[in-house]
């Protein structure tokens, strides 16, 4: 398959090839038992996975098929729930996926929960700042970025209730790193 042109998303979803794969035809190797240890390799692969989750979704929107869609989106909560695998960056698209197939509290939950995490990192970027004041920069801006990016997801899709949590937090962590509030 010719892919596009898009650096952030090299290539193209055959989704009927990809759908039969993911969904069928793959043996996870006991990623969904909790009593299989998943080090650091294996987790940074499985959001690659997860992230392929979401490009199938979001091509199986494309094509109309809403329900296999929502199949393809359970599945992967059901394989790598944030226990596992917690949820960061590359949770984006499929909080917006959960949120195009109409699938608002799912969509939520996963904002909620990287939201919390977000929020106690930046806590603990705080306190580590006072000893070594520039170690964590980059993850620090990294949480404020994806806490931007969880603003604009839940007004995009008008969760108001969620936003202001965000906005809340935002402003709180904000505050405490000296940055005024808008």
């Amino acid at each position: 398959i010719r892919g596009s042109t898009d650096i952030a998303r090299p290539g193209t979803v055959a989704a009927d090839i990809m759908y039969d794969n993911m969904m069928n035809k793959f043996r996870w190797g006991g990623i969904d038992n909790p009593h299989v240890y998943l080090d650091e390799n294996n987790q940074r692969m499985l959001l690659n996975m997860r992230n392929n989750f979401a490009r199938l979704a979001e091509a199986l929107l494309a094509e109309g098929k809403n329900d296999s869609a929502r199949k393809v989106l359970d599945r992967c909560m059901e394989l790598l729930p944030s226990s596992r695998v917690p949820h960061n960056f590359f949770s984006l698209p499929l909080i917006e996926m959960f949120y195009r197939t109409n699938q608002p509290d799912k969509a939520g939950s996963i904002v909620t929960d990287l939201l919390k995490t977000l929020s106690d990192e930046l806590h603990y970027y705080y306190r580590l700042n006072q000893k070594f004041p520039n170690e964590a920069d980059y993850e620090r801006r990294l949480d404020f970025y994806l806490m931007s990016e969880l603003d604009a997801l839940t007004k995009k899709y008008d969760q108001k209730e969620l936003n202001k949590k965000i906005q809340d937090e935002l402003k709180t962590v904000s505050l405490l790193y000296g940055i005024p509030a808008e």
